[in-house]
């Protein structure tokens, strides 16, 4: 017959949970914000250019150092409780009871300890980390700018009959939008700083049709760099999920302190309470 061994780890938690309700649980870094799953995007950012490189390179630094304290405080989650557990399992009460003045106190246990350790480290975690994320907002700006840039186009606004030729074009467009997106797809630069610089209800168009234009003129003008604005924006919203998850496991690891409350609450009840005539 075979016989399955148990997880240490869980075993302290079982016994825990016989006299206390249960404890957080180890929350375990997301693994998207993980370095594997940012490095899915390094290839399109190097190839947007040094501003691109700075973005993953930034994202990959920072989610490692993460992981490393995250780690770090996981090892010592497992280990307080296995200690806390095998206590109980021994009959032992895993908070110290003190006697002062006639009085019993208890004094704060491994879990007070474990969370006093441990918030100072993901306090600073999560302002580096933040840091990072402004760092990397700032480098998504200037791709916007570089984006813009490759759209300006001198010479259209010194020409007011071509601005007139293509608005009255647009006009006379059964669908204007379809125009003026072939336009960009092309790459005509002329017309398509009309279509941006020109009131859309003149056009024959709507905002929101500008706004595509300008969209897919970037996207033909500068490929490279369009694909590594979209990666890097990916980068982005998964580091501020990850910024998130910092905030969330410090508040969870505050619970493990509550923990301790309600085993010193249950060692006192069980002192005060009056023993029985058989005893």
């Amino acid at each position: 017959m075979t016989t399955i061994m148990k997880d240490p780890i869980d075993q302290g938690r079982a016994r825990q949970a016989r006299l206390s309700p249960k404890l957080p649980e180890p929350m375990r870094m997301p693994l998207a914000t993980q370095e594997g799953a940012l490095n899915v995007h390094r290839a399109a950012l190097e190839a947007g250019g040094s501003l691109g490189t700075a973005i993953i390179d930034t994202a990959v630094r920072s989610s490692q150092h993460t992981k490393d304290d995250w780690n770090r405080i996981l090892t010592a989650m497992s280990a307080v409780t296995l200690e806390v557990g095998n206590k109980i399992a021994a009959g032992q009460v895993p908070v110290q009871i003190v006697r002062k003045d006639g009085q019993n106190y208890a004094v704060d246990g491994r879990f007070t300890e474990l969370m006093e350790a441990s918030q100072p480290v993901l306090v600073k975690r999560q302002e580096a980390h933040d840091a990072n994320v402004r760092r990397i907002a700032s480098n998504l700006e200037a791709m916007d700018t570089q984006l813009n840039d490759a759209l300006v186009c001198s010479d259209t606004k010194a020409d007011p009959a071509l601005r007139s030729d293509v608005r009255n074009h647009l006009r006379s467009s059964e669908n204007p939008a379809a125009v003026a997106m072939e336009a960009a797809r092309l790459g005509d630069m002329q017309f398509i700083q009309t279509v941006m610089t020109t009131s859309p209800a003149l056009m024959g168009l709507t905002q929101a049709d500008v706004d595509a234009v300008r969209d897919l003129a970037k996207r033909a003008r500068k490929p490279e760099l369009y694909a590594a604005r979209e990666a890097g924006q990916q980068v982005m919203d998964t580091m501020i999920g990850l910024s998130k998850a910092i905030d969330q496991k410090r508040l969870s690891i505050s619970g493990y302190q509550a923990a301790d409350k309600r085993m010193a609450d249950e060692a006192l009840a069980a002192l005060r309470k009056p023993k029985s005539k058989d005893e």
